[in-house]
């Protein structure tokens, strides 16, 4: 036994039966809860893989945290990796995303140089900011972990790889502009710049936040005047 339900509406001072409207309207909030579960996973696993990383954390522990069962992380995700990979997806939307952001930034042609070192300085900003340094350090214990399948992996060098490309579009308009070498090795230098940052991110997480954020300015511009010298060979 079972009971229909109908909205009633009030049209030209009748009433009329409309269930079509019921079963749009459930249809809606389905949607809605299904989203607002899957976004609530998301979050706490982002939390949780920042806090323990990903080799430490299990799709129980998400569970727990999303106050959902465990049922309903497998009704989103088949497993761990996929998760992860919808997490970065989600993330690439997000303003904390660094990487992204600087993809997207439009390169001013006239003076590029002077743009991309404005970038580099704003890269205290991302230090002092723990929300923006949780997405490095997520990703790095990732890149080592043990647990963590080939295809994330290949994702993550992806996401670096995407990096150095746009740093490299940057370097390219600054040879077109006259700001550098026409003979600049672009790709290398592009390559010797993520270096650079990847390693100062890893010294900033060993402690000696003070002192890079004081030198910052004196090293960028070292790193820019050092860029001038890989010419092509």
């Amino acid at each position: 036994m079972y009971v229909k339900i109908y909205i009633k509406i009030q049209k030209n001072g009748s009433w009329m039966y409309m269930p079509w409207l019921w079963r749009k309207i459930m249809v809606r909030k389905t949607r809605e809860e299904a989203w607002k579960t899957r976004e609530k996973l998301l979050l706490s696993s982002f939390e949780l893989f920042s806090k323990y990383g990903f080799d430490k954390t299990n799709l129980s522990d998400i569970a727990v945290a999303a106050g959902v069962t465990r049922g309903a992380v497998y009704w989103h995700f088949e497993n761990k990796d996929e998760l992860f990979m919808e997490l970065l997806k989600y993330l690439s939307k997000s303003e904390e995303n660094y990487y992204e952001n600087f993809r997207k930034i439009e390169i001013n042609q006239s003076s590029p140089l002077l743009q991309f070192r404005s970038w580099l300085l704003d890269f205290r900003e991302l230090l002092n900011n723990k929300q923006k340094m949780v997405l490095f350090q997520m990703m790095d214990s990732i890149s080592i972990s043990a647990t963590a399948s080939n295809r994330i992996k290949t994702m993550i060098r992806e996401q670096g790889v995407k990096f150095i490309e746009k740093i490299a579009s940057f370097l390219n308009a600054c040879v077109r502009s006259g700001e550098l070498p026409a003979d600049l090795d672009v790709n290398f230098a592009a390559m010797h710049i993520y270096s650079v940052l990847d390693g100062y991110f890893r010294t900033y997480r060993n402690g000696y936040s003070n002192i890079l954020e004081r030198e910052l300015e004196r090293i960028i511009d070292l790193v820019l005047n050092d860029v001038k010298l890989l010419k092509k060979q």
